[in-house]
């Protein structure tokens, strides 16, 4: 799962996209508007930073500055794992193991029911209880 993980983020980075104008003037009203200084946002086409990351000295916010995300991890990979689906370069029944060939299941029914990718994003293993 971090294998996988770190291939999106990887893909992220190597493929950036700048936000449109129009995208970071509509964050920017927004952050206005719920009364906040500033944020740092991602889509799957685009990343971009608006308003500010200190107040008193106005300086602005940029797209590396670190921000507290809540678990926003869960969504964004499986955002990352439905596009890869939806490219047919992996599938829901696609065996972790075949991704992760060195992760260990405890999964004694591992040959008729392996782990498989959809078990992952509905956070069940697939196993009986």
């Amino acid at each position: 799962m971090r294998t996988l993980f770190c291939f999106l983020v990887l893909l992220l980075v190597l493929n950036p996209v700048h936000a449109t104008p129009q995208l970071s003037s509509q964050v920017a009203s927004l952050l206005e508007a719920q009364h906040l200084e500033g944020a740092v946002w991602t889509t799957l086409e685009s990343y971009g930073a608006a308003g500010l990351s200190n107040r008193q000295s106005q300086e602005p916010m940029r797209q590396d500055h670190k921000v507290q995300v809540g678990s926003i991890a869960k969504p964004v990979l499986a955002a990352g794992i439905l596009r890869l689906i939806t490219e047919r370069r992996l599938s829901l029944e696609t065996p972790v193991s075949e991704l992760l060939p060195n992760m260990a299941f405890d999964n004694p029914w591992d040959v008729s029911s392996p782990v498989r990718i959809r078990h992952l994003l509905d956070h069940t293993s697939g196993l009986d209880d």
